[in-house]
């Protein structure tokens, strides 16, 4: 059952409408994330270009290099190479290392 129009948080006119050329606050759901996709977006930039990446009490991320070497297939057991590359490295700030199980969050 839906809500009322009053009651889903809409300006209502005195006769219980919603003016035509009022627009509701929250996106449609095939359209949201539009702001949060152009920070993602110039992160991928920044981390592709090398860049490191430093949030104030969250922490960093950073482009490493990879090594070349061998691992082995754990289920097989069969050695398989490992070709050089680059991986994307996370290493959590100090207020986001600190909270753990049964820790609260600073404020």
């Amino acid at each position: 059952m839906a809500l009322p129009i009053a009651q889903r948080g809409y300006p209502i006119d005195q006769a219980g409408y919603r003016p035509s050329g009022h627009r509701a606050h929250r996106p449609a759901p095939h359209k949201g994330g539009g702001r949060s996709r152009y920070v993602f977006e110039g992160l991928k930039e920044a981390l592709t270009a090398g860049e490191r990446i430093e949030l104030r009490g969250f922490g960093v991320f950073s482009v490493r290099a990879r090594k070349t070497g061998i691992g082995r297939n754990p289920r097989t057991g069969t050695e398989v190479s490992i070709t050089p590359g680059k991986a994307v490295r996370f290493k959590p700030g100090k207020e986001l290392h600190t909270i753990g199980p049964g820790t609260e969050a600073a404020s």
